[in-house]
């Protein structure tokens, strides 16, 4: 299980652009992880009209709400309160 490598039998990459466009995405990596970075900016590339956020966490491993909890919340915190505006306009619009 230590061993750095995975291979996925379906890899969610593939169908990524099936998701609905205004589906925001954000994708968090440690910097030392095992995981490939380039995932993440793939999606961002494969969703030119959605919101795709992709964060690398300096000194954080896979684990990345572990090695580097701050740095995690922080950006858990970004993304709740970008939510929380886009829900607001969407509503006031409407309104």
């Amino acid at each position: 299980m230590t061993i750095p490598y995975g291979w996925a039998k379906n890899p969610m990459i593939l169908r990524i652009a099936e998701i609905k466009d205004n589906i925001p995405m954000t994708v968090v990596y440690g910097s030392r992880s095992w995981m490939d970075h380039t995932s993440g900016y793939s999606v961002k590339y494969l969703r030119p009209n959605s919101r795709v956020s992709v964060h690398v966490i300096k000194g954080a491993g896979h684990h990345v709400y572990a090695d580097q909890k701050e740095a995690f919340n922080d950006i858990v915190k970004q993304v709740f309160q970008e939510v929380d505006e886009e829900s607001y306009n969407m509503s006031s619009e409407s309104s």
